[in-house]
């Protein structure tokens, strides 16, 4: 094994954040906002820490692959399912769940006022 090249690896952070923050606003354009994203724009640490408080709340649940919301939530427009690309090249296509802006405006007003479970 030769030396390691600290310089390539240097290289390689930089476009991967310009490639996720080209396709993050090209969803914020379109009013999408995956959960990292949701879990940013509500002062929350991490997509995680979204995901375990909306568990706790009982509005989302793992289906598959995947988290959906549960009723009486499901079908009021908060979540629409989106194709990414994913995978080294960005060439293999994955849907998965994306919050629409009145699915934010509801995540906050669960989050300032969460019901009693």
């Amino acid at each position: 094994m030769g030396k390691a090249r600290p310089e390539l690896v240097l290289d390689l952070v930089p476009r991967a954040a310009r490639a996720r923050a080209r396709k993050e606003s090209e969803l914020e354009a379109a009013g999408l906002y995956t959960n990292g994203m949701a879990a940013r724009r509500l002062g929350l640490a991490d997509s995680c820490a979204l995901t375990s408080r909306l568990r706790e709340l009982r509005v989302i649940a793992r289906r598959y692959t995947d988290w959906a919301l549960l009723p009486p939530h499901e079908g009021c427009g908060y979540t629409e399912t989106v194709t990414v690309m994913i995978g080294r090249e960005r060439d293999t296509p994955f849907q998965t769940m994306a919050w629409t802006k009145a699915g934010l405006r509801f995540l906050r007003r669960l989050l300032a006022d969460p019901p009693t479970v």
